[in-house]
């Protein structure tokens, strides 16, 4: 009998060692491209901000790695576990991705019911990585005081395909 058990456990625990620390290192990678992108300008003429569709041509990649969970509560006080990413955008045509993050050297946190990561980089990001849509915001420009068209506010939203969904590999 201590013979069997000792195989049971040499078999088990290795895999389960090594998933372990497979799953914190595990990245997904993402091409992403917009198809609707919508904001407000500056019109000369009639010395107003207007409403305005705009060439949706946001593309970029997005990198996200599992770095881990954590215990928290939720907004309505329930314990709830979070999934902590590492998140990089890199824009279409760069060969330097820009860190994304929620505040200074904090990882990205979701839930398993609320897939969506929100964080900072070139624009405002909101990504729903069980949907695969994403949103994307700049809303400086109208807010700078300036009456011109330098940095238009705008909305973008789209698609972003993955050759493997990234929740279906996260922990329970």
């Amino acid at each position: 009998m201590k013979i069997v058990s000792a195989a049971i456990l040499v078999v088990f625990v290795p895999f389960t060692t090594a998933n372990a620390q497979f799953e914190a290192g595990r990245e997904a990678s993402y091409s992403c491209t917009a198809a609707a992108s919508g904001g407000i300008i500056y019109d000369e003429e009639t010395r107003k901000w207007t409403g305005t569709a705009f060439r949706a041509s946001l593309e970029f990649a997005l990198r996200v790695r599992f770095l881990g969970t954590h215990a928290g509560k939720s907004i309505t006080g329930l314990d709830q576990t979070f999934y902590d990413f590492n998140i990089t955008i890199t824009p279409k045509g760069s060969n330097f991705p820009i860190r994304c993050y929620r505040e200074f050297d904090t990882p990205v946190s979701a839930t398993r019911d609320n897939s969506v990561l929100e964080c900072y980089a070139d624009h405002l990001y909101r990504i729903n990585l069980k949907t695969n849509r994403f949103l994307a915001a700049r809303l400086d420009g109208y807010l700078d005081g300036n009456n011109n068209n330098d940095r238009a506010a705008l909305v973008s939203g789209g698609t972003c395909l993955a050759s493997m969904q990234l929740w279906r590999w996260l922990p329970e």
